[in-house]
């Protein structure tokens, strides 16, 4: 099994819906927050982390990483509009 140092929660999916919130394509009258806890598991955490950890040792550098790969799984997703 692998091991790695950087692992995404459901308040790293909640700050990407509210960066991106004028793209959000339907809340469905949810919060970020119950949206972030629903869509958590849908996310491959294992790309996720592979693109932070890619990025640098630098752990601000390792967020934007993340932050960026999940916005474009929320766009495969369906959830954001780009």
């Amino acid at each position: 099994m692998p091991c790695f140092a950087f692992q995404i929660s459901t308040e790293d999916v909640e700050n990407v819906l509210r960066s991106y919130s004028l793209r959000v394509t339907n809340t469905k009258g949810q919060s970020f927050e119950h949206m972030a806890e629903e869509l958590i598991d849908e996310l491959d955490h294992e790309r996720i982390e592979h693109a932070a950890l890619s990025a640098s040792t630098d752990l601000d550098e390792q967020t934007t990483a993340a932050y960026e790969e999940i916005k474009k799984l929320l766009v495969e997703l369906g959830v954001l509009d780009f």
